[in-house]
């Protein structure tokens, strides 16, 4: 049986590493260009091409690109978002606070042909249940979401058109991730954002 570093030697051996844009747009059109095998990238391009990031980029490279094994690097700490990226067909979610094993880990998983997603420890330890749900661990996916919105810039009927929903459904969605949170004001949302590295 061959080791994790047997893998590791085999795939840098043979394999052809290629670097692309993080941005989704630019992401996109360079896979369609090059495909790969396999793709590390980010949650979040914390760029200006903020229309394109975060599930709207999983879920565009999953459609498009069905073969293509997934992983996910993040610095995400919130479960919803956690939990929505898992809905989809990626390979892997690696936190970037675990330690650097892990992506060889999820590699090595990939190569292994493993049948369920790699998640790294950091991760596993975030999604497992615990007594006392904290409010921001209530929140829905489609409410982290839109907060990253709006802490990115986008006004509600922005958010909408890129959400492909009703300005009024935005705006409850953003009412009720204020209600879970108490806060008080679009500006203590921001703030919130940027306190837990939603973006």
């Amino acid at each position: 049986m061959r080791s994790e570093r047997d893998y590791l030697a085999c795939f840098s051996a043979q394999a052809e590493i290629v670097t692309f844009p993080i941005e989704g747009v630019l992401l996109m059109q360079s896979l369609a260009a090059k495909p790969v095998d396999i793709l590390i990238t980010e949650y979040s391009c914390g760029s200006a091409d903020f229309s394109f990031d975060g599930i709207e980029k999983i879920k565009s490279i999953t459609q498009k690109f069905p073969t293509l094994k997934l992983i996910i690097l993040t610095s995400q700490r919130n479960i919803a978002i956690l939990q929505g990226i898992l809905k989809y067909p990626v390979a892997g979610v690696v936190s970037k606070y675990d330690e650097g094993e892990e992506l060889t880990s999820a590699l090595t998983h990939l190569f292994a042909e493993g049948k369920q997603p790699y998640i790294s420890s950091g991760i596993r330890r975030l999604l497992t249940p615990m007594e006392k749900t904290a409010a921001k661990d209530r929140l829905t996916l489609a409410e982290v979401e839109v907060i990253r919105k709006i802490a990115q810039g986008h006004s509600l009927s922005d958010i909408a058109k890129l959400r492909q929903r009703s300005v009024s459904t935005v705006s409850t969605q953003k009412y009720n991730a204020m209600r879970k949170l108490l806060l008080q004001s679009t500006s203590d949302l921001i703030k919130y954002a940027f306190s837990e590295k939603l973006i």
